[in-house]
């Protein structure tokens, strides 16, 4: 299987929450770009979410940059230039085991091994058995269906 299609990037559920003070002419000027795009935003977290997706998405097709693969990846690059916590209130904290654990069904098929023990063991400790049964089970049903 190969990394990094877009097949395997919409799998990906978001995991960080983020938030910034903007000039809101700037806001403006994206919602009338997005709708001409016929994307209609609701919520103030669709134009900031849509424009960082299209302009990461038109990065990568031009070649100026190659996608973060993997989520502890991007925790890297994150911690290593910002430093910040992408989830103060570990509301996302569901999500990002599954991604590591989507992250570890993708290293198995490319036949590397995980690279994240560290963020797992950290995330576990935030959740229930039950969600990990449950979210075992989703992985399972996406690798059976080959969707990872």
């Amino acid at each position: 299987m190969a990394t990094g299609t877009e097949q395997d990037n919409a799998l990906y559920r978001k995991d960080a929450f983020i938030q910034s003070w903007m000039d809101r002419r700037y806001i403006a000027t994206l919602i009338k770009w997005l709708e001409s795009q016929g994307v209609q935003p609701r919520f103030m977290s669709e134009v900031l979410n849509n424009s960082i997706v299209t302009m990461v998405d038109t990065l990568v097709k031009q070649n100026q940059v190659s996608l973060v693969q993997f989520t502890t990846e991007a925790d890297q690059v994150i911690g290593r230039t910002i430093g910040t916590k992408l989830n103060p209130s570990n509301r996302g904290t569901k999500n990002y085991r599954f991604n590591l654990e989507l992250d570890d069904a993708r290293f198995e098929a490319i036949g590397k091994p995980s690279q994240h023990e560290s963020a797992r063991s950290q995330a576990q400790q935030q959740a229930s058995e039950s969600t990990d049964k449950e979210m075992a089970e989703e992985i399972k049903n996406l690798i059976r269906k080959g969707e990872v």
